[in-house]
């Protein structure tokens, strides 16, 4: 019975070590939240941008496949993302105004 106590704080003591090797990641930010924080957006991606240019391009293929399941690697393909939507929306609002002088007027309603 001395080795009672030993046995029962054995399972904590392997707890408490597994505890230590876990990494808990921020979760990845969508598409959506980059169309709301457009800034940050750019910021993540000229950063993504240098890092591919750089340390990505000399990766070999499956560690590229392997980074771009990350975290890093998801919030660099949703920040680009959000860039083209706004860059879209940018040009389809410039459309939009350009032509904006050629529409008929609206028509007055009779009797009101």
């Amino acid at each position: 019975m001395k080795h009672q106590p030993l046995l029962t704080l054995l399972p904590l003591a392997f707890l408490v070590v597994g505890c230590g090797e876990k990494v808990i990641e921020k979760p990845a930010n969508s598409v959506s939240y980059y169309s709301k924080h457009l800034t940050e957006a750019l910021q993540v991606n000229a950063k993504c941008v240098a890092f591919q240019n750089n340390e990505f391009s000399v990766m070999s293929p499956s560690k590229q496949r392997a980074w771009k399941e990350t975290t890093d690697g998801i919030n660099c393909a949703n920040a680009e993302t959000a860039k083209v939507y706004a860059a879209m929306a940018a040009r389809q609002q410039r459309m939009i105004d350009a032509d904006a002088p050629f529409q008929p007027a609206p028509e007055k309603k009779m009797g009101k």
